[in-house]
């Protein structure tokens, strides 16, 4: 029955006036959809740009210690000399087994 109202509609003259009507309601609705998805994803993506950039340059700045940290080392120090380092500030033979709370 709808394929044949359809039949009977591209037959008459108010065919123009029906396929005026479905163009301008593309044209009323549809492009502007079509704006809004494409503009809100070119939006969404700039502004995430733009959140990530600004949080990369946060971890990236340098402090003035730590670049004075960096620039005071006399030499670089190896793992051995670390080890060695490490094993005169702890003492290995006197120690005390403490628990922690659960």
């Amino acid at each position: 029955s709808l394929s044949l109202s359809l039949v009977s509609i591209k037959n008459t003259k108010d065919s123009k006036i029906l396929h005026t009507n479905m163009s301008q309601a593309f044209v009323k609705y549809g492009v502007p959809m079509i704006l809004l998805l494409v503009g809100g994803s070119l939006g969404l993506r700039e502004l995430s740009k733009a959140r990530i950039d600004l949080r990369d340059e946060r971890q990236h700045r340098v402090s003035d210690d730590e670049v004075r940290r960096v620039t005071n080392a006399s030499r670089p120090t190896t793992l051995e000399e670390e080890l060695v380092r490490l094993q005169k500030n702890i003492d290995v033979n006197n120690w005390e087994n403490k628990r922690i709370p659960r």
